[in-house]
């Protein structure tokens, strides 16, 4: 059954965090105006390179799970930094904030799951990218940490299609609960972006991950996900993104049931593109699922 998501709750819980997407805006234009006045050398290409890109997100989803909901609200951002013409550095950080229905099994507060990390990566404009990534983060419901690793590629084939690849490997220790119960994830992701037109993609994504339990049941996932972006500056005269996902995944555990998801995102970016293409080629690395992050987890089910 999908979710019903769309009710009162749920439009107040985005406007809210439509409004404060807003008010970063004139922040953010004035970190953009004084990173823009550092510019100091330029790139020749179809698609113009900004030396230092970024970007700051506010969403909301909202799941549904063995009869009963859950809801996120998500912050993140990232930066890049030019390390030479092709290489760069990036910073992000991802948070969210999860609440769960009473009819969950053994459901309480799942509450924060946050994350920080750095990338680093070879880009060129007419072929791809490639790098590796670590982050490092908290999931509250458990009180525990964990480390993610991997690696990441895009190709891009032509002017209207990307496609891409990401391997995660995660450690996670519920050092404060439980120090006999640890695992290890390896999650392996598959991508293609196709831009209809100028400011307009649809995605398709494909997510396999698996989770090696010591002391409590292993589990494997198969995640698909479609998507949609729209740039808005021709719109707006804002340099922004809305994008709407919609997540169904299952598990290959007969007793665990799948879950169905909907996720509205507005993004605001530091970026001179007048284009999406040129916005999503010449931008932050985007991440991928993590286990910790993107679906509510507490103990000791979870999701």
């Amino acid at each position: 059954m999908l979710i019903e998501v769309y009710n009162e709750k749920y439009f107040i819980d985005l406007a809210r965090t439509y409004r404060y997407w807003f008010r970063l805006a004139p922040v953010l234009s004035l970190i953009k105006i004084l990173f823009f006045l550092s510019i100091n050398e330029s790139y020749s290409s179809e698609l113009p390179r900004t030396p230092i890109v970024g970007y700051v997100s506010s969403s909301v989803s909202s799941g549904n799970y063995d009869g009963d909901s859950w809801k996120q609200h998500a912050f993140d951002g990232a930066i890049v930094l030019p390390v030479s013409k092709n290489i760069n550095f990036q910073i992000d950080g991802r948070f969210r904030d999860y609440s769960i229905g009473d009819g969950v099994a053994f459901a309480i507060t799942a509450g924060q799951q946050n994350a920080i990390g750095t990338t680093i990566f070879w880009r060129d404009i007419d072929y791809g990218s490639f790098g590796f990534f670590y982050d490092s983060g908290i999931v509250e419901g458990w009180q525990s940490n964990f480390k993610s690793g991997g690696f990441h590629t895009e190709i891009f084939l032509n002017d209207k299609v990307t496609i891409g690849s990401r391997y995660t490997r995660t450690d996670n220790n519920t050092d404060k609960l439980n120090t006999g119960v640890t695992s290890t994830d390896n999650t392996y992701d598959l991508w293609i972006s196709y831009f209809v037109q100028k400011n307009l993609s649809m995605n398709i994504n494909y997510t396999h991950h698996s989770t090696d339990h010591i002391g409590v049941t292993d589990s494997n996932e198969n995640i698909y996900t479609f998507s949609t972006e729209y740039y808005l500056k021709d719109l707006t005269k804002i340099d922004s993104i809305i994008a709407l996902y919609l997540t169904h995944s299952d598990f290959t555990d007969e007793e665990r049931h799948p879950n169905n998801a909907v996720k509205i995102e507005l993004k605001w970016l530091l970026t001179d593109q007048k284009e999406l293409i040129g916005v999503k080629r010449n931008g932050p690395i985007e991440n991928r699922y993590n286990n910790y992050l993107d679906k509510p987890l507490w103990w000791n089910f979870p999701l």
